[in-house]
């Protein structure tokens, strides 16, 4: 891409601001998304950052079942892999996600109702919070990193135990 009269700083700049649109495109049509899905499944989704160590644990009072990896890594577009943890069984889906989380998406199911679902790529975390607990979810990915990419999934950690709406003490 030319930019006129630009130099290092102007082509940085540049793409700064392409990466921003971008982030912001892919916020609004996942928001949208989450509407659609809100409406159509009478359930609310509502998404929190969690940035760093302490708010990728689980709101105190609930129940931590951990997956301790990445659950889509080598699976296909469609391929599902299941995890026990503690007796409950979580399926992870991989799904083509928004961009540029097209190759880092999933679905997921659960033996049990889940309040959150903590995925955490690099240092940060997204928390997605259903209420009322939900036995599934989707296309769920890790939060960009610090430079603006999607980072590979570390782990996933799933709360159940309580109200979704009791979130003030996490």
């Amino acid at each position: 891409m030319a930019i006129a009269g630009g130099g290092t700083g102007a082509r940085a700049r540049a793409l700064a601001e392409a990466r921003s649109r971008a982030k912001a495109r892919a916020q609004m049509v996942f928001g949208i998304g989450l509407l659609g899905v809100g409406l159509i499944g009478g359930g609310a989704v509502v998404l929190s950052n969690a940035a760093g160590a302490a708010g990728t644990t689980c709101p105190q009072g609930t129940t931590e079942y951990k997956v301790d990896a990445n659950p889509i890594s080598g699976l296909a577009l469609g391929e599902s892999a299941s995890f026990v943890v503690n007796g409950q069984t979580f399926t992870f889906t991989k799904v083509t996600g928004p961009d540029p989380f097209e190759d880092d998406t999933f679905d997921f199911t659960s033996s049990i109702p889940v309040t959150d679902a903590l995925v955490k790529g690099g240092t940060d975390a997204i928390d997605y919070q259903y209420d009322p607990a939900a036995t599934s979810g989707t296309f769920l990915h890790p939060p960009l990193n610090g430079g603006g990419q999607p980072p590979t999934i570390s782990h996933v950690s799933f709360c159940a135990g309580r109200s979704a709406g009791d979130h003030d003490d996490k």
